[in-house]
């Protein structure tokens, strides 16, 4: 899967939940496929996270929505079985995600780069709950005390009551690096601000190309904001998701991006204490639009 040239299509969404939804069937009914298929998830999903490491992400909607079934099929497993499934370090990569793209002061309204629907599509909170409850996450129980119920799934809801308590643990960091989006913060709280830049890096196509995109965020919204997701009628409302009018990233001599190949170059808090990140969009953009460097 790792050196096959569509690496992100093998490894997509939708039949990849399909094939986790047989597992646990099979699992159930004691058919004879279970533990092939278990073996088959196991693979499909650790060869998702190597991707991770390269910014093969379909975002956090999508990327929260498989953790979804992964930690649904790992609640059906004894404990030593759940080894191959939950201590791989790209699980940690994915919940991060949740807590670097979470809004200052209202940690459910994800900054929506990319196919994300904050409100739509709370599945990646879903996955902390019920991965709270078989593993050691003590910022994903800081990110659920601070989660507004009626945001919840009810899933989310039920595993809440297994969740110990007096064990949550705040986030540290300035500057998060995930695999579609940088961010930048003084914090967490209502009154700090964060940004959130689309560096996309991956061939999935219902991401956008949004390469430098910026979003802004405090007291609970995002200020600059991205319309997220992208609508898959062919309609004139899926013309503007995927378009230059619903991005900030830059067009240059009319051209727009044409591919999500962003670079970050750098992303860090200098000696005088300013957070910075340096990206290169230099590979999203065709011929045409004639640039050296962006």
């Amino acid at each position: 899967i790792l050196t096959a040239p569509n690496a992100d299509r093998l490894t997509w969404n939708i039949p990849l939940i399909g094939t986790i939804a047989l597992a646990m069937a099979a699992r159930e009914a004691g058919h004879e496929a279970a533990e092939s298929l278990l073996r088959r998830v196991v693979v499909i999903q650790t060869a998702r996270w190597e991707l991770l490491k390269r910014g093969v992400s379909e975002g956090l909607a999508y990327d929260g929505y498989v953790m979804d079934f992964i930690a649904d099929l790992a609640g059906m497993l004894a404990a030593s079985e759940r080894t191959a499934l939950l201590e791989h370090p790209g699980l940690k990569t994915t919940l991060d995600m949740s807590l670097q793209l979470a809004a200052p002061g209202q940690v459910m309204n994800v900054a929506n780069l990319g196919d994300v629907e904050p409100r739509e599509m709370p599945f990646h909170v879903s996955a902390h709950a019920k991965l709270a409850g078989m593993m050691s996450l003590p910022e994903s129980l800081w990110l659920l005390e601070r989660s507004p119920l009626d945001w919840l799934r009810s899933a989310a809801l039920a595993a809440l009551y297994k969740l110990p308590a007096n064990q949550s643990q705040a986030p540290r960091g300035d500057v998060g690096v995930g695999p579609y989006a940088v961010t930048l913060r003084t914090g967490w709280e209502a009154e700090d601000t964060a940004v959130a830049i689309g560096v996309p890096r991956s061939g999935n196509g219902h991401l956008h190309c949004d390469g430098g995109s910026i979003m802004i965020g405090s007291r609970g919204v995002w200020l600059l904001a991205d319309p997220g997701y992208q609508q898959y009628m062919p309609t004139r409302e899926r013309e503007f998701t995927l378009g230059v009018f619903a991005h900030n990233g830059p067009v240059i001599d009319g051209q727009a991006q044409m591919a999500r190949a962003t670079k970050v170059i750098a992303a860090e808090k200098d000696v005088a204490g300013l957070r910075r990140a340096t990206l290169d969009l230099t590979a999203c953009y065709e011929a045409e639009a004639k640039v050296d460097s962006v």
